[in-house]
């Protein structure tokens, strides 16, 4: 039986690579706590269509079309953008440990289920550290990440 030529996906992107002139190749935090990989045709054109929806740290309902070595995204929908954490130094180094963090964490110990809680969990400390600056580590993410890697 051949699988389908495209998947449908939630996830946030934890990493942008650069990919020639106008394509990026993102690190995505998967819905069901896998990391994957997808390039995003044009992403970097101003204009282009895929340009806002592929930020650091925003959320995406994804519709990737499946390649051999990495999948193409297809059609991006933003379900939250996070647009003010990218405004500050210290919120985006506290989100991205926390992200990144728990993105290895998950990908080393967590299947099924669980791994659906630990980024329900990440979307809402990504969101805290969004919406409140107080709970930011000043100097050191140190706490965080002790926090965020497997017991």
């Amino acid at each position: 039986m051949a699988r389908g030529r495209t998947r449908h996906t939630s996830a946030i992107v934890i990493d942008r690579t650069k990919l020639g002139e106008s394509d990026l190749i993102l690190t995505l935090l998967e819905a069901d706590g896998s990391q994957g990989r997808a390039v995003a045709k044009g992403a970097r054109k101003p204009g282009g269509k895929l340009a806002a929806r592929v930020q650091l740290f925003c959320e995406d309902d994804l519709l990737l079309a499946v390649g051999r070595n990495l999948d193409v995204v297809a059609e991006a929908q933003l379900s939250c953008a996070h647009a003010s954490l990218r405004g500050d130094l210290a919120r985006v180094s506290a989100a991205s440990v926390v992200t990144v963090g728990r993105a290895t964490a998950v990908r080393a110990v967590t299947v099924g289920r669980a791994a659906r809680e630990e980024i329900t969990t990440v979307k809402e400390e990504t969101a805290n550290a969004d919406a409140e600056k107080s709970k930011v580590p000043q100097g050191s993410a140190w706490p965080y990440d002790r926090r965020c890697l497997p017991r």
